[in-house]
C-alpha cells in the first residue's frame, strides 16, 4: 500500500564535510546551539518533527539531523564526524562506541514487514515466499539492523534467503523494490507506513516477527552534552512519543 507520509530527504553530509562548530551566530546576534544528531534512516520521517517541537521548546537551540545506516553513522561518529547525539535502530551498533557516550535510553521499537511492488507480481504472501529462488528479493545488508533483523526472522521460519541485493539502508530498500529491481524486500512497518511509492505490504506473524530497539546516547566527547542529554531525555516524553507513534513506532 501507499504510505502515509511523504519521505523527508534530510541528509547531514554537508554538516559532516564542513566541519563547522556547533555554535552558529543567529541573524539577531544571539548565540544559536547546534545540535549534530546521528539518526538511523528509519527515523527519517518521524525525526524531524521531534526536532522542531525540541526547538520550540528551547529556542537558541537547532537541531540538524543526518540519517544514514545506523553501522554508517558509528562508523562516522568513530572517525571524529561532528556529532552530539546518536539513535540507531538496534542495541549492538553501540558497542563500537560504549566508552565515547552515555548511558543508552530505549525511545521506541519497530517490527518487520515484507513489501512488494504494487499489485505483488510475484505473487509473494508469506514470509516463506521469499525462500522461493524464482522471487527476487532486496534485503539492508547483514551489517545493517534492519538486515540482521530480517535474517533473525528467516532463522525463525526456518528458511534460507539468497538476497539480489543488499542495501545500505531500508530506504534504499524500498527504493529497490519500488522500481522493480526486486519482487520483494524486509524493511520496518514505519518505512512501508511513511513511502508514497508504489508499493504494497504483506504481515510477518507475531511469532515470526523481530522486535527492533531503538536505543539513543549522548556522546561525552560532545561540546554540548547538557543539551544532548536533554534530548536524548525527551525522546521518552508524551510528546515525543506521540509523534513516533504517528509514524508507526511502538513505545519502549
Amino acid at each position: 500500500m501507499k504510505g502515509r507520509r511523504t519521505a523527508i530527504a534530510l541528509f547531514g553530509c554537508a554538516l559532516i564535510m564542513s566541519g563547522c562548530s556547533s555554535n552558529d551566530t543567529s541573524s539577531d546576534g544571539g548565540a544559536t546551539l547546534t545540535l549534530n544528531v546521528l539518526a538511523a534512516s528509519s527515523l527519517t520521517d518521524a525525526f524531524p518533527e521531534i526536532g522542531t517541537a525540541f526547538s520550540a521548546a528551547h529556542p537558541d537551540v537547532k537541531v540538524q539531523f543526518s540519517f544514514a545506516g545506523s553501522q554508517e553513522l558509528v562508523a562516522q561518529a568513530d572517525s571524529g564526524a561532528p556529532a552530539d547525539v546518536l539513535a540507531l535502530a538496534g542495541t549492538n551498533s553501540l558497542d563500537v562506541l560504549e566508552a565515547s557516550t552515555g548511558g543508552p535510553v530505549i525511545f521506541a521499537r519497530n517490527r518487520l514487514t515484507i513489501i512488494v511492488p504494487t499489485g505483488n507480481p510475484a505473487g509473494v504472501d508469506a514470509l516463506t515466499d521469499l525462500a522461493n529462488p524464482d522471487v527476487k528479493v532486496a534485503l539492508a545488508g547483514p551489517e545493517v539492523p534492519a538486515g540482521a533483523y530480517a535474517l533473525d526472522a528467516f532463522d525463525k521460519a526456518g528458511i534460507s534467503v539468497n538476497p539480489v541485493s543488499e542495501e545500505t539502508d531500508v530506504k534504499a530498500v524500498v527504493t529497490r523494490v519500488a522500481i522493480g529491481g526486486a519482487d520483494a524486500g524486509v524493511v520496518y512497518v514505519t518505512d512501508a507506513l511513511a513511502s508514497d511509492a508504489d508499493i504494497e505490504s504483506v504481515d510477518i506473524p507475531a511469532r515470526l516477527n523481530v522486535v527492533a530497539t531503538y536505543p539513543a546516547a549522548g556522546l561525552t566527547a560532545s561540546e554540548n552534552s547538557e543539551m544532548a542529554q536533554q534530548f536524548v531525555d525527551y525522546l521518552t516524553e508524551p510528546a515525543a512519543q506521540q509523534t513516533l507513534n504517528d509514524y508507526g513506532f511502538e513505545s519502549p
